[in-house]
C-alpha cells in the first residue's frame, strides 16, 4: 500500500519527453526509406517538461468533450498508470519494464493514444 502511495506521489515530480521537429518534405513523403537515420529526418527541440499530474489532467481534458471537474478522473488515471508509467525514474518519461506484456493489444494502443493526446495538449499549451 505504501509503495503505491509513493508511486502516486512520484507523479507530482517533474518529467519530460524529447521533442523533435520533422522537415515538412520528409513528412509529405509517401514512404520513408527502410532503416532511416532518424537524426537526419528530425531536428531536436527543447524538451517538453511537465508533471505526471499535468499529464493526467491533459489526458482527461482531451477525453471529455464537456467541461467538468477533472480532479477525480485525473486522479483515477494516475492510479491506472501506477504500474504502467514510471514517474519515479529519471526525469525522462518511461514505461515500467514489462508493461507491454501486461496490457492486451486493445488497451495498449488505446492508452498510447490517450497519453499521446495529453502530450499533444501539453505541447500546444507550452507554445501558447
Amino acid at each position: 500500500m505504501f509503495g503505491g502511495l509513493a508511486r502516486l506521489l512520484a507523479a507530482f515530480g517533474k518529467s519530460s519527453v524529447d521533442v523533435y521537429e520533422w522537415n515538412q518534405s520528409d513528412v509529405r513523403k509517401d514512404r520513408l526509406p527502410n532503416g532511416p537515420i532518424w537524426t537526419s529526418l528530425a531536428t531536436p527541440r527543447q524538451k517538453l517538461n511537465f508533471t505526471g499530474w499535468q499529464l493526467a489532467h491533459a489526458v482527461v481534458k482531451a477525453d471529455y468533450l464537456i467541461e467538468r471537474a477533472l480532479l477525480l478522473p485525473g486522479l483515477g488515471l494516475l492510479l491506472q498508470l501506477d504500474h504502467i508509467v514510471d514517474f519515479a525514474s529519471a526525469s525522462n518519461l518511461k514505461l515500467v519494464p514489462g508493461t507491454v506484456d501486461t496490457l492486451n493489444n486493445f488497451t495498449r494502443t488505446s492508452l498510447s493514444g490517450r497519453i499521446g493526446q495529453g502530450l499533444s495538449l501539453l505541447f500546444a499549451q507550452s507554445k501558447g
